[in-house]
């Protein structure tokens, strides 16, 4: 593999990884903060990222509704 492509591919996984933590740093705006730790203990305990535990918290909570 070329000195090129494994920049290209560190670049790619730094772009990913930076826009993750940007989200996860929204959380503090819009969660009081317990929610916030609630939801980050919840998405580390799980292995996912804050977007991914949002997603299925929604997800779970609008499909019991529906019930």
């Amino acid at each position: 593999m070329s000195d090129e492509m494994i920049h290209a591919q560190m670049a790619a996984l730094w772009a990913d990884q930076r826009q993750k933590n940007r989200f996860a740093d929204h959380l503090d705006i819009v969660l009081p903060p317990s929610l916030c730790e609630k939801v980050r203990h919840y998405a580390e305990s799980r292995n996912y990222d804050a977007r991914q535990a949002l997603s299925l918290i929604v997800s779970k909570f609008f499909g019991s509704c529906s019930k």
